[in-house]
């Protein structure tokens, strides 16, 4: 069990900007969610499930937040060459998942919007999806660190997800161990 941990190895990240993320109740239950072992090595992350049966005040949350940016495809672009926010919020789940959240909650929909760069297709994922530029929550959150703050959180971030991922298909036995 000991050889496929990844808790000596998860780096202690001082961000600045604080990662917000509204994740999806049955994403929460999923043992591929690379934005709880985000939120290991980020200072300053929150993370809140939201159940479509009783949705959270996300405007009333949001309001104690500051300037906050939606990484999320679409909508009005954050002007990220003469603005920082103070947190960036993703938005955690399927596509399908997350387009629902998004459009259920005005509060959202007023964001301003952080673009990312496609998902990088060599990187190994636990998931598979047909859309081409799809990635991990924890790549999503290394991207949009790398745009509003440092290059160095981000590298940090996709060597920890890069990790985590070769560890759990190791233990899949999707890896063959030299063993």
């Amino acid at each position: 069990m000991e050889r496929w941990c990844i808790c000596a190895d998860i780096p202690k990240i001082d961000n600045r900007t604080e990662v917000l993320v509204l994740r999806h109740l049955l994403e929460s239950r999923k043992s591929t969610n690379t934005a709880r072992i985000a939120a290991l090595a980020l200072r300053r992350m929150e993370i809140v499930d939201v159940d479509a049966r009783r949705p959270p005040d996300i405007a009333g949350w949001l309001a104690s937040k500051g300037k906050v940016w939606l990484v999320f495809p679409g909508g009005t672009t954050a002007d990220v060459e003469h603005e920082r926010p103070d947190a960036v919020l993703l938005v955690d789940g399927t596509w399908k998942q997350a387009r629902k959240m998004v459009r259920s909650h005005g509060a959202l929909l007023a964001l301003p919007r952080l673009s990312l760069p496609g998902g990088d297709p060599a990187v190994w994922r636990l998931r598979t999806t047909k859309l081409r530029d799809a990635q991990s929550s924890m790549e999503a959150i290394a991207e949009a660190l790398r745009i509003v703050e440092s290059s160095a959180h981000a590298e940090a971030l996709h060597r920890l997800h890069q990790l985590h991922v070769a560890r759990v298909l190791l233990a899949r036995g999707a890896i063959p161990t030299r063993d």
